[in-house]
């Protein structure tokens, strides 16, 4: 038995999952300071294929130290977020870093799907001869033994400001051999000349001689 103008027909369908990944923003890229700045980076993310991300944050870390979020204090970021670390964090991350150089770990994670994490070596430019003086000169300014100096070096400068201007006030310059001596003196103590002529003592008059007693003797 046959059925006229039926012909079976199999329709086949290929599905191909791809996964979708993250796409992290960051800036600067790769990450550059130069010796002794804080580095300063803008982190956000999103999905290779368009998608709707509810939650998005990241935990970042440099080395063995989790940067908290200066806002909540969390360890968690939420992105899209600016963030500043430390140099000490650095510094600290080289010094203890099997590699020899700081690396940073980016760790994203949201609500859809699965961790992934990134990492970056932190690029760092080394500071020129001038510019190392200039940073030790800064440090040392900054420290507590610094400050305290320079308040006495303040302090001893004003008093000796008016201590000075004492000084000069009972002083001044003889106008005929330029020599300095004391201005409550009316001569000068090198050339005997007379300055102040108002300092002078004041002379007494000359009084009169008595007339010659005459003898009136008989």
């Amino acid at each position: 038995m046959s059925k006229i103008g039926y012909n079976p027909a199999f329709i086949e369908k290929q599905m191909i999952i791809t996964l979708n990944s993250y796409i992290l923003s960051i800036s600067p890229s790769p990450p550059l300071i130069k010796e002794g700045d804080d580095l300063n980076l803008y982190l956000d993310v999103k999905t290779q294929i368009e998608a709707t991300i509810w939650t998005k944050t990241a935990q970042v870390s440099v080395g063995e130290t989790i940067i908290n979020d200066s806002t909540t204090g969390l360890p968690e970021i939420t992105l899209a977020a600016s963030i500043s670390i430390d140099y000490a964090i650095i510094k600290e991350a080289i010094e203890t870093s099997a590699e020899g150089f700081p690396l940073l770990h980016i760790r994203i994670s949201t609500n859809i799907l699965d961790p992934d994490e990134f990492a970056f070596e932190i690029h760092i430019t080394p500071l020129k001869t001038l510019e190392r003086i200039y940073s030790w000169i800064e440090t040392a300014l900054q420290s507590t033994w610094v400050k305290v100096l320079t308040s006495l070096t303040v302090m001893w400068a004003l008093l000796w400001k008016q201590f000075r201007l004492r000084i000069l006030r009972t002083l001044r310059r003889c106008p005929y051999c330029g020599e300095t001596g004391r201005s409550k003196y009316p001569t000068c103590r090198y050339c005997g000349e007379v300055i102040h002529k108002e300092k002078l003592p004041e002379k007494e008059p000359e009084k009169d001689p008595d007339p010659p007693k005459i003898d009136a003797g008989y």
